[in-house]
């Protein structure tokens, strides 16, 4: 099954209550969070990413990042977030070597499709989600299939931890569905963070 399934459910169950609460004062119910993803997850697809595709992300955090982690989820897809502070050759290597389907950041890139998003949520694909009123079928996932790549750095080695350990390679850790799923959902945390910013 795939974990957004079990997300997707308390999405539902909780619609009308709010989910998160922006530093700009806007807030996002449950219901609002799981209709952007799920047309979120549609623009996926219709830009070529399907199930087991690499996802490269280079935003900073956001609600929009945020249900662009659950939207990537949702489709199958395997999101790999890169730090904002990379240099551009630094982006280059990582892009080369994730092999993405598509890259979501601050500008587009030539090598690879590309998609912008900003602080604020805004860009080409907030564009595109606002245009597209399909909703993305939740696709399905294996329990051991791959669903996130953290690149390690010293920043991101707490990642490990909270996310739980499947597979650990010299540059990253790859984490599944059903290793987060026993750490709990945290989307809880993402407001925090947002709200501290």
């Amino acid at each position: 099954m795939n974990f957004y399934t079990t997300l997707d459910t308390g999405f539902i169950e909780y619609a009308e209550r709010d989910c998160l609460r922006l530093v700009d004062g806007s807030v996002w119910s449950y219901a609002t969070l799981q209709d952007y993803v799920a047309r979120l997850g549609t623009v996926l697809c219709e830009r070529g990413v399907e199930p087991g595709d690499r996802v490269v992300v280079q935003v900073q955090k956001s609600a929009a990042n945020l249900a662009l982690y659950l939207a990537t989820l949702r489709v199958g897809a395997v999101y790999v977030p890169l730090n904002t502070a990379y240099t551009p050759q630094e982006l280059d290597y990582f892009v080369e070597d994730a092999g993405p389907a598509l890259f979501v950041g601050h500008s587009e890139r030539q090598d690879v499709p590309s998609l912008t998003l900003d602080e604020q949520g805004n860009g080409s694909l907030h564009d595109a989600v606002q245009a597209c009123q399909l909703h993305a079928a939740i696709a399905p996932r294996q329990a051991d299939d791959l669903a996130a790549i953290a690149i390690l750095d010293r920043n991101l080695l707490a990642l490990h931890t909270v996310l739980g350990r499947v597979a650990q390679g010299d540059r990253g850790v790859a984490c599944t569905p059903q290793a987060r799923q026993t750490r709990g959902i945290y989307l809880h945390g993402w407001q925090q963070i947002e709200q501290r910013q």
